[in-house]
């Protein structure tokens, strides 16, 4: 009788450990793909956060504006808390993007432009513009400020 030597068989044969390397190859790119997912969806929330930031405080700057150019002071100023608001002082906004959005139609070209240029609305947009300007120089980003009807 033969005796084996204690070292010889000690751990998973080669063809074990080349099944477990190849396992592990096919599946990095699978996790890469849930992963990659996780993080756009991330992604997309951070930047309609910082949206909803950056639309908020340009209407507040029109508002403050508007309310200068009409002559109200901001404790006479209306509310402009939103019907469904949980509380009283806060009523923040929730990104509600989808995460698989679909793709959309192209933009269709515009209907009409705004017709009258003059008031008090328009003349508190033009005075938010280097605001605007500016902002566009830090954030990288455009902003447009419509009137009620959509027109710029």
């Amino acid at each position: 009788m033969t005796e084996r030597s204690p070292i010889a068989r000690r751990g998973p044969s080669v063809a074990r450990r080349l099944l477990a390397v190849n396992g592990f190859i096919l599946l990095v790119p699978v996790l890469a793909v849930v992963l990659l997912r996780i993080y756009e969806g991330s992604l997309v929330r951070q930047t309609e956060e910082r949206l909803i930031a950056e639309a908020a405080l340009i209407g507040e700057a029109w508002r403050a504006r508007l309310l200068e150019i009409e002559g109200i002071s901001a404790s006479q100023a209306p509310r402009i808390q939103p019907p469904n608001a949980r509380d009283e002082r806060f009523f923040p906004y929730d990104p509600v993007l989808p995460l698989d959005p679909e793709v959309l139609d192209p933009e269709p070209p515009a209907l009409r432009h705004a017709a009258r240029r003059e008031g008090a609305a328009w003349l508190a947009g033009e005075r938010i513009k280097p605001l605007l300007d500016r902002a566009k120089l830090v954030n990288l980003s455009g902003a447009r400020v419509l009137d009620a009807e959509g027109c710029v």
